[in-house]
């Protein structure tokens, strides 16, 4: 989710529902010869989860379990001055580094011995065994601290081991070897079946589980965390960037969740870069025709009717005999292109920042949907309450327009550039008022940001970005980019007021568009974000008061007053923390 993604706040007096377990650590993603995109999880499973499918880079593999074990060498703790030190994955897993021993399923392979020799340079005992699970594949033997053991007796070996990694593709079922410990999915990516969840793990997910509302989850059914490094920020030890999905399970203990929030939250991940099972599937699809999909169609509709709102233009002033517009000639041809195509790159830009602010809405609808559900109503009321929570997962769809926004970035810019091209050939001239000098030297400045902005979604660019960088740029610069095009179509609009009478054009159009979607998001970052954060600083406080309260009350010697929840037949509750008392006494 880009810093414009999804938000999670984390406080560490959050203990219930938020769609976290104690279940995954994230880590890295790329592989440095190809350079793709591909994404791994490191999971965790509790009471025996299903595992995550991931994939990790070929060179880089070792670098990955040294950020990983970053706290365990001086060294790497000392480069890291100026920022807090990050927590070895097995402190917080059991709290104990005493264990030094690992376990590798995956025989000799390249991947298999760039984790081996990592973990003995960092004084661990790697035990290594067939991923086959023949039982006459090897033989047991040590090579240079590493140890090779039959499938049969890996389980016996690592009986005290807290990792398992997995470097090659399973063969049958291999749960028995992992049941119980943290478990690194490291496989060699291969084919495009290369995906999160499994069959098995889909055919259990509900529907609601599909759905992109991080607050919703608290319902659900699954609790699972992941999310992505990229090799570069392994190979530098910086681990800032760190997008986390979660979901739950409903099996799972009622204190992982407090303890997955723990997890991620002393490890540093960015809680701001939050990813759904569409965006991590579909991130693995972004080099296909189908995540180019949406943006190709979107852009064809919108130069469509741009072309459209043209014609019809230009046909209104050949009916007043105003030839000045629509002659034939070339430069009122390149004219009329240039202005297409710059209003097809502003509308592009704000479709693009306005994907966000509709899903920030829905969530924010949703969460308070069920938060109302949540409390004690009629039968009817809970039942109208579930249809509409229904209706919600209608906007999955939208949720797939995320992973495409690069694509919109892309031809905004393509189109701005034609925009300059036809103006250049129209042969304007450019007149002393300070309106078009204005709009030239503001549409200048917003054509180099909206530059910067697409080669920041650049992939080779992306991934050496840390997550307050990436943030920046694509929150701030990008929002400042839908400013200043508007600001710059508003001044062409006044240049053009006493030129034309109709408000029918593309210039027109373009600014009413861009000032919507100004005014979304200003509400729903402006307004809607800091007073939600107001409501549960205020909530976080009077809970805080009442326990300090209760910890007055209980010191002095005294017991706080009972309370009661008395619900009559019509399921209306009745407050009993009232002077007056509910029950009298008759006498008999």
């Amino acid at each position: 989710m880009n810093p414009s993604s999804y938000h999670y706040n984390f406080t560490p007096s959050e203990t219930i529902g938020h769609d976290t377990d104690h279940s995954i650590m994230i880590t890295p993603t790329r592989n440095d010869e190809d350079r793709k995109h591909s994404q791994h999880v490191i999971n965790l499973p509790i009471h025996q989860e299903d595992l995550s499918r991931s994939n990790f880079a070929d060179d880089m593999a070792g670098t990955i379990l040294s950020s990983v074990l970053s706290s365990v060498t001086d060294d790497i703790t000392t480069r890291k001055n100026n920022r807090p030190e990050q927590k070895s994955l097995i402190s917080v897993y059991d709290n104990s580094n005493d264990e030094r021993t690992i376990g590798i399923i995956g025989h000799r392979s390249k991947r298999s011995i760039a984790f081996a020799k990592r973990l003995v340079s960092y004084g661990f005992t790697p035990v290594l065994t067939d991923a086959i699970g023949s039982t006459t594949s090897i033989e047991s033997e040590i090579t240079d601290n590493i140890r090779y053991v039959p499938n049969t007796t890996f389980r016996q070996s690592t009986q005290n081991t807290p990792i398992i990694i997995i470097t090659e593709q399973p063969h049958g079922d291999i749960q028995y070897l992992t049941d119980g410990k943290l478990v690194i999915e490291s496989i060699v990516p291969e084919s495009n079946n290369r995906f999160l969840f499994n069959k098995k793990h889909l055919e259990q997910q509900s529907s609601l589980t599909k759905t992109f509302f991080i607050n919703q989850s608290r319902t659900t059914s699954m609790v699972r965390a992941f999310g992505n490094l990229s090799a570069w920020e392994i190979e530098h030890d910086t681990t800032q960037r760190v997008p986390v999905y979660i979901q739950q399970h409903f099996d799972i203990s009622p204190t992982t969740i407090p303890r997955l929030l723990k997890f991620i939250h002393e490890l540093h991940f960015h809680d701001t870069r939050v990813m759904n099972e569409y965006d991590y599937n579909n991130v693995l699809k972004k080099r296909t025709f189908q995540g180019c999909l949406f943006p190709l169609l979107t852009t064809l509709l919108v130069f469509i009717v741009a072309l459209l709102v043209a014609i019809i233009r230009c046909s209104g002033y050949e009916e007043t005999r105003d030839f000045s517009y629509c002659s034939n000639n070339h430069s009122s041809i390149f004219r009329r292109a240039s202005s297409v195509t710059g209003a097809t790159s502003l509308i592009l830009l704000v479709i693009l920042y306005l994907i966000r602010p509709i899903l920030e809405l829905i969530d924010f609808l949703s969460y308070h949907l069920h938060a109302k559900s949540n409390k004690t109503i009629t039968t009817k009321q809970n039942n109208q309450l579930t249809t509409i929570l229904k209706g919600f997962n209608y906007f999955n769809f939208v949720q797939r327009w995320l992973h495409s926004r690069r694509y919109l970035t892309w031809y905004s810019v393509t189109f701005a550039l034609l925009h300059i091209l036809f103006l250049t050939f129209s042969q304007e001239q450019f007149s002393l008022n300070r309106w078009q000098l204005s709009s030239f030297f503001i549409g200048i400045i917003t054509l180099i940001l909206l530059i910067i902005l697409t080669i920041v979604y650049l992939p080779w660019i992306n991934e050496r970005l840390l997550s307050n960088e990436w943030r920046i740029i694509v929150s701030y610069v990008g929002s400042l980019t839908l400013l200043l095009g508007f600001i710059h179509v508003l001044l062409l609009l006044v240049k053009q007021w006493n030129s034309y009478e109709s408000l029918f054009n593309l210039t027109f159009i373009s600014l009413l568009l861009s000032l919507c979607v100004v005014i979304v998001r200003l509400i729903v970052y402006a307004i809607i974000y800091p007073l939600l954060k107001t409501i549960d600083w205020l909530k976080r406080r009077r809970n805080k008061n009442s326990v300090k309260k209760n910890e007055q009350i209980t010191e002095s010697g005294q017991q706080p007053p009972p309370h009661v929840i008395v619900t009559t037949s019509r399921e209306h509750p009745i407050n009993t923390n009232t002077a007056t008392p509910l029950l009298k006494k008759t006498n008999e």
